[in-house]
C-alpha cells in the first residue's frame, strides 16, 4: 500500500472512530452543546445527512424508530477501508 493508500485507510479510521464517539455521545450525552460534541456531530452530519434523505424515501425507513443512516454509512466506510487494504 503506498503512501497514498495508508493516508485514505488513515482517513477512513479516523472518520470511523468518529462515528463510534457521536455514537457513544448520543446514547450517555444527548443533546449536549459542548464544543466537543458540535464539533464531532459537525464532521460526521455532512456524510450522515445525504444518506438519511436517501432512506427517508422509503417509508420503511421513516418509521424506523432507529436512525438506519448511520448504520449504513458505517458499513459503507468499511467497504471503503476493503477496497483501499485491496488496493
Amino acid at each position: 500500500m503506498g503512501i497514498i493508500g495508508r493516508t485514505a485507510y488513515l482517513i477512513i479510521r479516523a472518520f470511523e472512530l468518529v462515528m463510534v464517539v457521536r455514537a457513544i455521545m448520543s446514547w450517555i450525552m444527548p443533546g449536549d452543546g459542548s464544543r466537543f460534541s458540535q464539533f464531532v456531530y459537525g464532521v460526521t452530519e455532512p456524510v450522515i445527512a445525504p444518506v438519511r434523505k436517501l432512506l427517508f424515501r422509503f417509508d420503511f425507513c421513516r418509521r424506523c424508530p432507529i436512525d438506519l443512516s448511520f448504520l449504513v454509512v458505517f458499513i459503507l466506510l468499511e467497504i471503503a477501508e476493503g477496497l483501499v487494504r485491496y488496493l
